[in-house]
């Protein structure tokens, strides 16, 4: 049985909508899918009537605005079996919180809900709303006003017990902390808490800091991007305590923080008092050395408890004295040279360590029990030595600075990962890294050489690195390199061999053209393991060579043809200047182009949506379908009479993605002209809060006929005004019952022929008053030059210089205002 069905644009052909198992499935995602208003709303009035079985929605990544509010809204209200509902990254506007807020307060089912970049400025009507059984709440990067965290914490004091709250980019401060932190005492079931980028301070942090504190379910605090360099003791004992009392608390990201000096030794030291704790973040602050020391400590005090930390950030923080051992201090300890105490993954990024630090590192990675195995130094100089000039002709190449870390066969054998993204490399840097792959048998799994001004020599030889017998590199990032046609060439080369391992693959931001992009793509069949290749946003234009529309047909069809015993395929080639037909050959869900973008392709239409809705919970009724598309009537931001009215919705369409600045008279004259379409009536959509133009309109055509003609015009991509194109659907949904019973459609229909012939009336009168003005002027005009028409255009083009026939302006006549 089918349990999850997921819909994107495909390649393959489609079985028709209604034939697939809605009956059955337990999750339905339709996220990035372009969904407009009324195709989302439809959505959400068939979810409202769906099955049992259906449990996890995702309507993610979608165009759905203001106007989809009472759909989400009658969608969670009648809806009782939905457990997880994701409507992120939707542009619905702070007026999602009225009508969401009054549906939680009735629904008996959700468990989780992401409302994650919906456009909540004041959150405090959805949080007013909110009721068990709810235990996971995502309102990142919404504004949600400090009120909104007073009422958050009073639903929570009222019975909601939330575990999880992922909050981001928030306005909460200190004052809606303490609010929020006093909900986390009630319950005391708080597991994962991520308050990022709220303008909390020193104080803000120990509040939740010590609400955690009380939970036993503790398992994850993220407080990053909070300023708390005031009064940082005070927060550090605070995580101190937290470490103590809760066993079960596994990551602590407190990255950004604007910690330095003091401050830093003292949430170092706080590290060494946690029971449980498997991943630490303190990057992007300004540690000290002594800081290091104390973070040492802490670790190896862990490991001797048997409590190891596997992950550490520790970037653009001094590491100098984290990783070199100074045996002759006091309290130097001879555990630290078996490097044991290091985590599994190592982040050293911006943090600038000199060769004897990687010296110090490789040192312990040789150790037997060392179980380090990535590392990340991004944004560290690792190629060329420091004051090495420019080297003569046939000089030896001198090792990277890299190379201390590398050197050693034993440090190579543990790391499997390695992340060297601005490392200033260049072509040297990665000779030299391909050869230990090549030759030392280096099984590098995950190598990142990104932002390295890489180009063909050093990619021919990662190239020929990632096709030697027994490698083990699966995934190879080079973006933002110089890499040409020639690498990419050899990269494809290196998909052919059976020896290829790889899954993944980015060569984005080159310089790659036609040939080498071709070379990709042709490659793919014959690369099993290849599941993501990302050739997006190269600097040469396609059409600086010949066009590779073949290459585009080859891996088309291997998408086709693709087993599902492999991987799912993702291709990225957005960004490339010039692909022309091949962009619309390759379209679909496993191929991002800018095709969809450009020419507003979806694979939902509105009727798909509608057919969708019909298959998952059968007819809609009429005064469903009325409140789906906005109601009934002439005025402005209500949809025409005439929906109403099975026999007029067979020659209807509906648009959207229209240009605003699209007029209902020109998208007449288009549809009449380039379609051959006898058009009845057209009615632009408008916002209903803002009264404008929302980029929609339904059209009523003549007959059958011509409906005929404009959906053959879609189909053959030819639906374009000024060059932008849209989107064309029928609108014929399942409705049970007549749903014009009462309605005046012939009323309807006069009222808007006679608001628009009095509009009609008053442009022309309008542009007749404006061509009087003209014409008076001009026969001024003609009239000061004594009744030659030359005066017309000089009195325009001369700034009021007077032509005598001799040359200009001669006399000057101060009564002539020009």
């Amino acid at each position: 049985d089918v349990t999850t069905l997921t819909v994107h644009r495909t390649l393959s052909p489609l079985p028709t909508l209604a034939s697939l198992p809605f009956s059955s499935i337990r999750i339905l995602d339709l996220s990035k899918n372009s969904l407009g208003s009324h195709a989302f709303s439809s959505i959400c009035y068939a979810i409202a009537g769906a099955p049992p079985s259906l449990v996890d929605v995702d309507l993610s990544v979608n165009q759905a605005n203001s106007d989809c509010c009472a759909a989400v809204g009658h969608m969670v209200a009648n809806n009782q079996f939905i457990e997880r509902l994701n409507i992120s990254d939707n542009p619905l506007t702070t007026s999602l919180g009225d009508t969401l807020g009054k549906a939680m307060a009735v629904n008996k089912s959700l468990v989780a809900l992401n409302v994650a970049s919906v456009g909540l400025v004041n959150a405090s009507t959805l949080f007013a709303g909110l009721r068990p059984p709810l235990k996971a709440l995502n309102v990142a990067n919404n504004t949600c006003a400090p009120a909104s965290w007073n009422v958050l914490g009073e639903s929570m004091a009222a019975g909601l017990a939330l575990s999880s709250l992922k909050v981001r980019s928030a306005d909460m401060g200190n004052d809606g902390a303490a609010a929020l932190a006093g909900g986390i005492r009630v319950h005391k079931c708080m597991a994962s808490l991520e308050v990022s980028s709220c303008g909390l301070g020193a104080q803000g942090v120990v509040e939740l800091l010590e609400a955690m504190g009380t939970s036993a379910a503790a398992e994850k605090v993220v407080l990053s991007e909070n300023k708390i360099s005031r009064a940082a003791d005070m927060a550090a004992n605070a995580l101190k305590m937290l470490l103590k009392q809760r066993p079960g608390l596994v990551e602590v990201d407190l990255s950004e923080c604007d910690l330095s000096g003091s401050d830093g030794d003292a949430f170092a030291e706080a590290i060494g008092h946690a029971k449980g704790l498997q991943s630490v973040d303190f990057s992007g602050n300004s540690f000290r050395e002594e800081s290091g020391v104390i973070l040492k400590a802490s670790l190896l005090k862990l490991y001797k408890a048997g409590n190891r930390v596997a992950s550490v950030k520790y970037g653009r923080n001094s590491v100098e004295k984290l990783l070199v051992m100074d045996v002759m201090a006091d309290d130097f300890d001879e555990s630290e040279a078996e490097g044991a105490w290091l985590p599994d993954a190592l982040d050293l990024s911006d943090s600038k360590p000199a060769a004897e630090v990687l010296e110090a590192l490789a040192n312990l990675l040789q150790a037997d029990g060392c179980t380090l195995n990535e590392v990340t130094l991004n944004n560290n100089p690792m190629g060329k030595p420091p004051g090495l000039g420019r080297l003569p002709r046939g000089a030896a190449q001198p090792p990277p600075i890299i190379a201390s870390l590398l050197k050693e066969p034993a440090a190579r054998a543990r790391l499997q990962t390695l992340s060297l993204h601005n490392a200033q490399l260049k072509d040297a840097g990665a000779v030299y890294i391909a050869d230990f792959i090549k030759t030392a048998g280096w099984m590098i799994r995950d190598l990142d050489l990104g932002f390295n001004e890489i180009g063909d020599s050093g990619t021919t030889a990662l190239a020929e690195a990632a096709a030697a017998p027994g490698n083990a590199l699966v995934r190879l990032q080079l973006r933002l390199n110089r890499i040409r046609n020639e690498g990419a060439k050899k990269l494809a080369d290196a998909l052919h061999t059976d020896e290829c391992v790889l899954e993944f693959l980015s060569i984005s931001s080159n310089i790659v053209g036609t040939g080498g992009l071709r070379a990709l793509m042709e490659a793919v069949p014959f690369c099993k393991t290849i599941a993501t290749l990302e050739l997006d946003g190269q600097k040469e234009a396609v059409w600086n060579e010949h066009d590779f529309s073949a290459g585009a047909k080859k891996l088309a069809g291997a998408i086709r043809d693709r087993s599902v015993d492999l991987p799912p395929l993702k291709v990225n080639t957005v960004a490339i200047d010039g692909m022309g037909h091949a962009s619309q050959i390759l379209d679909c869900g496993a191929v991002q182009t800018e095709y969809a973008l450009k020419h507003k392709k979806s694979l939902l239409s509105f009727q798909d949506c509608l057919d969708i809705s019909g298959a998952l919970r059968g007819p809609f009724t009429p005064a469903e379908f009325e409140a789906l598309v906005g109601g009934f009537g002439s005025v402005a931001g209500q949809a025409p009479s005439w929906l109403a009215a099975d026999q007029m919705r067979r020659r209807a369409a509906y648009i959207n993605h229209l240009q605003l600045s699209i007029t209902k008279d020109r998208l007449d004259d288009f549809l009449e002209s380039d379609a051959d379409a006898a058009v009845e009536e057209i009615v632009i959509g408008v916002e209903k809060a803002m009264k404008t133009p929302n980029g929609t309109a339904w059209v009523l055509f003549k007959d059958e006929k011509s409906l005929e003609k404009v959906m053959k015009m879609y189909h053959d991509g030819r639906a374009a005004i000024y060059g932008s194109p849209f989107i064309i659907s029928r609108a014929q949904p399942q409705i049970s019952g007549d749903s014009s019973e009462g309605i005046d459609i012939q009323g309807d229909l006069a009222a808007r022929a006679a608001r628009e012939a009095a509009r009609k009336a008053d442009d022309k009168a309008n542009v007749d008053a404006l061509q009087a003005k003209v014409m008076e002027k001009q026969k001024n005009q003609k009239a000061a030059y004594g009744g030659s028409d030359m005066g017309v255009s000089h009195a325009n083009t001369l700034g009021g210089q007077n032509l005598d026939g001799k040359g200009y302006g001669s006399k000057y006549d101060p009564g002539k205002p020009w």
